[in-house]
């Protein structure tokens, strides 16, 4: 009977991991481009994303929501950035041109202009690149199992 109950114990928690991974993630992020908001001072911070409903394709980009996705043109590459720009908004680019958002695309910067590559580089995101949306921050510094967590998530820088 103890037999049973354990199998059936590890197919459950096996299972939720595996539901857990697919509807949510935690991402590592370093670098300054979201300072003060992520990473204000020398360390770095882990996201909790919702992927799921980018996954689905029930997500839809708004404003001041901060989102994980491939980076156009390196989609090797994973980034950070906030939405500042949806479908019909009129974006004023760090090279004084006026772009008009198309839809299913977003506009994504970073909070601290100074350093950040974002869509003043390299122009609108489809919303197809999206990883997922950020739910919560987790600065390293306050994660008490950081070394050990770093090592078993996606890097995002």
């Amino acid at each position: 009977m103890s037999r049973s109950i354990n199998q059936k114990t590890l197919i459950c928690t096996a299972s939720i991991g595996v539901a857990t991974y697919m509807l949510s993630s935690l991402f590592y992020v370093r670098g300054k481009s979201m300072a003060p908001f992520i990473n204000s001072d020398s360390s770095s911070s882990f996201l909790f994303l919702d992927r799921a409903s980018c996954y689905i394709g029930s997500y839809k980009p708004q404003l001041k929501d901060i989102v994980v996705f491939k980076r156009p043109g390196n989609e090797m590459k994973s980034v950070v950035k906030r939405v500042s720009g949806v479908p019909g908004d009129l974006i004023n680019t760090k090279d004084n041109q006026t772009i008009c958002i198309r839809e299913g695309y977003f506009w994504a910067e970073g909070d601290n202009q100074m350093v950040s590559v974002d869509s003043n580089d390299y122009g609108e995101v489809p919303n197809q690149a999206l990883l997922g949306k950020c739910l919560f921050v987790i600065p390293l510094s306050l994660s008490i199992m950081s070394k050990q967590l770093k090592y078993w998530i996606t890097e995002v820088k």
